[in-house]
């Protein structure tokens, strides 16, 4: 088995579009990244190739949180980016190309000036990678449609300034393209 992992290339859309159909069960996904990219709101995107066959994507957008500073109407804002969506083909999946793609863009975004990196997925999967429940940092993130206990247990946040930080409270906030779909 052959892995590349290498940024997205503009021949790549039609291969992650249906990546993502697939993976997803549907083109929710698929429209949303589209969007992404025609706005230029896709910060990062990698794929993982195998054989010469595109069979995994995974993309990083600008998000932040916004906190109260404490002075009545001000408010903090940290920058970050956003992890979504993670997709493998079905038939490759439980095989280690996600992971892959995650220690790849992560060693990536070492260095970079972001704050924070915030995913809504599997928290079994994300621990792996340093990634901590939001809630334990007082940052939440607003889903319409998805219970708050679900949501305390799969957003998750992967601090990149250390020591991380806890805030008063903090409202995490993916592109506007997410609460659109």
């Amino acid at each position: 088995m052959s892995i590349v992992i290498r940024r997205e290339q503009p021949g790549d859309s039609e291969a992650i579009s249906s990546i993502l159909e697939s993976a997803f069960e549907g083109s929710v996904e698929s429209q949303l990244v589209n969007q992404l990219r025609v706005n230029q709101a896709t910060e990062l995107s990698w794929v993982a190739e195998l054989n010469g066959e595109v069979v995994a994507q995974i993309l990083y957008t600008p998000s932040q949180i916004h906190s109260p500073s404490g002075s009545g109407e001000e408010t903090q804002c940290l920058n970050g980016l956003g992890l979504a969506p993670l997709s493998v083909l079905p038939k490759y999946q439980n095989q280690g190309i996600g992971s892959l793609l995650m220690e790849e863009t992560l060693k990536e975004l070492e260095n970079n000036e972001h704050d924070f990196i915030i995913v809504l997925g599997h928290p079994n999967f994300y621990k792996k990678f340093g990634f901590t429940p939001a809630v334990e940092y007082n940052v939440r993130c607003e889903f319409e449609g998805i219970p708050a206990e679900a949501i305390e247990e799969a957003f998750l946040i992967l601090w990149k300034k250390v020591p991380a930080l806890k805030l008063e409270e903090g409202l995490a906030r993916y592109r506007e393209e997410f609460y659109e779909s």
